[in-house]
């Protein structure tokens, strides 16, 4: 109120002033993620402030067109929520409103999953194994293949067929090796995200029989009246005396010599003792490889008159065969 005093009298006027608070719309500020950021996880926090709201349900957050509830403080005027990311690109809006207004915000964001990178175990055979065979089955487990293709077996460089399964991520292949060398095997994964690889080394040895050449007796059965029977011939493929042996009738016998001639290369010469009957002479020889050659001969001494003789061959006692005496014709002499 307004008053006016003189001495000529008193005036006066009333004026009211109606005051109301500024209507102030809403206000969004995210600070993270930041727009364009490239992420490595599926989850992300979002997070910024909010003014001019009083309630949560003021707030609507999507992800990619899908609604996802946001925490809010008053307090503070903070909101946040934990983003659910799919690969690639991400569109993230968020808008408020008031009785005054309203705000909005759109960010983008980048979510590439992690490449996870291969691995590659082989599990059989194992490494430097020596195998008497041209062939191997490699058996191994492989991770974080997309195609069967990602996954290679070489042998000497030379890829070879392989079965996968991704049931189980183990893998099988027969392989195929070059005998009588150090065989490289390697397997091999690569992908997009990266490769991984183990080599191992498998010895093939070709089993090879050694060659027996026996010249005398040269017939494999034979019948004979003597006591004895002369053996000799060659042996090839055997590396030391002991890869060679001589039995008869199943026993091993020594009354022979064996004599080196060369690489591998034998000679044996022996006189071996016959009993009455039926004579199994066996000749044996074994390759460093394993492999086995046997000869079998068969001897049949005849039943005869046998006198003991006093010589003696390979410690045995040597018999003489005594044989009809033959009468000698006498020559007439004529008389000059």
């Amino acid at each position: 109120m307004v008053s006016v005093k003189t001495e000529c009298g008193v005036d006066s006027e009333v004026v009211s002033v109606t005051y109301s608070q500024p209507c102030n719309a809403p206000s969004i500020l995210i600070n993270s993620p930041k727009h364009k950021a490239e992420l490595v996880s599926s989850s992300s926090l979002l997070k910024g402030f909010v003014t001019g709201i009083k309630s949560v349900n003021q707030i609507e957050l999507s992800v990619n067109g899908i609604r996802q509830a946001v925490n809010y403080s008053s307090l503070s005027s903070e909101f946040s929520t934990m983003l659910k990311l799919v690969a690639g690109t991400n569109r993230i809006n968020i808008s408020v409103r008031n009785e005054c207004g309203e705000d909005a915000k759109s960010i983008q964001v980048n979510y590439t999953p992690p490449c996870p990178k291969p691995t590659v175990k082989i599990l059989t055979p194992k490494n430097d194994l020596t195998i008497n065979d041209n062939k191997v089955i490699v058996t191994g487990i492989a991770t974080s293949l997309v195609n069967a293709s990602d996954l290679m077996i070489k042998v000497n460089g030379v890829s070879q067929p392989v079965n996968y399964s991704f049931s189980t991520r183990s893998f099988t292949a027969t392989v195929v090796l070059t005998p009588n060398i150090r065989n490289t095997i390697v397997a091999i994964v690569e992908t997009n995200c990266g490769m991984a690889s183990q080599s191992i080394s498998v010895n093939s040895v070709q089993v090879q029989k050694p060659v027996i050449d026996l010249e005398n007796p040269a017939t494999d059965s034979s019948t004979t009246t003597f006591d004895n029977a002369k053996l000799f011939g060659s042996v090839s493929g055997i590396t030391t005396p002991a890869k060679f042996e001589i039995r008869v009738n199943g026993t091993k016998v020594t009354d022979y010599i064996l004599t080196k001639r060369g690489l591998e290369y034998y000679t044996f010469n022996g006189v071996l003792t016959l009993v009455n009957g039926v004579n199994v002479i066996s000749i044996k020889a074994t390759h460093s490889s394993g492999g086995v050659e046997i000869k079998t001969i068969v001897i049949t001494k005849s039943g005869m008159n046998y006198m003991k003789s006093p010589n003696k061959i390979g410690g045995s006692e040597k018999t003489k065969e005594i044989t009809p005496a033959k009468s000698t014709p006498t020559r007439s002499r004529n008389k000059r």
